[in-house]
């Protein structure tokens, strides 16, 4: 069973993604890492992909779709119930490359208000040691101590791009890319729409549930 993620930041794709990777065995494929490996690797893309990287610009669909394509071909799927695909795809032109590439059995979109998401982000904490996230104001998710990391007693530290003026520059952007891209999956009627502020628990029986 192949997944796409849709939702807005903060909105909990990452909970999603981690969930399936215990206990359904999915492969978490994120472009973002995707990306950083592939640009790790000694080929002319790579040489490529960095040039971009390090000019600030934005890299295109097409490059993006290549990185997508030799990230799953270098996938041994046999070993797993199917990719999570997260923050991909961003574009409807990304979403009719995608479909010739590999099957997609299920859509799952997560609907959060903008100022539940807004607070969950600014709330939002990493560890400077072992990159563990956590939320101070979500059950579940809150650290005994709100300024150290339960497992390493790193220091929690609150990201740049999860500061309130950041956070509305983002969420601009995605209804953007989002609008088309729910459109596209309605049509394809793989959409399956999912209410991200219940608790976590009942959360959790939810995804679980709608991946049978």
């Amino acid at each position: 069973m192949n997944i796409v993620l849709l939702g807005a930041p903060g909105s909990g794709k990452g909970t999603v993604a981690e969930l399936l990777v215990s206990k359904k065995n999915f492969f978490h494929l994120s472009t973002g890492n995707a990306l950083r490996e592939m640009s790790k690797k000694h080929t002319d893309f790579a040489n490529e992909l960095n040039e971009i990287l390090k000019s600030g610009k934005l890299v295109s669909d097409d490059i993006v779709n290549q990185i997508v394509k030799e990230t799953i071909n270098e996938l041994d799927l046999k070993k797993y119930h199917g990719l999570i695909l997260d923050g991909y795809p961003r574009t409807q032109s990304q979403a009719l490359y995608l479909k010739n590439l590999i099957n997609i059995d299920k859509v799952l979109f997560i609907k959060v208000p903008d100022e539940v998401i807004e607070k969950r982000i600014i709330n939002r904490r990493t560890c400077a040691k072992c990159g563990r996230i956590y939320n101070l104001v979500v059950d579940g998710l809150k650290p005994k101590n709100p300024e150290l990391c339960d497992d390493d007693d790193g220091i929690l530290m609150q990201r740049k791009d999860d500061e309130i003026h950041v956070i509305k520059d983002r969420l601009n952007a995605y209804y953007k890319e989002i609008n088309p891209l729910i459109d596209f999956y309605i049509k394809e009627n793989l959409l399956v729409e999912l209410d991200g502020t219940i608790p976590l628990d009942e959360w959790k029986e939810l995804i679980l549930n709608s991946v049978k």
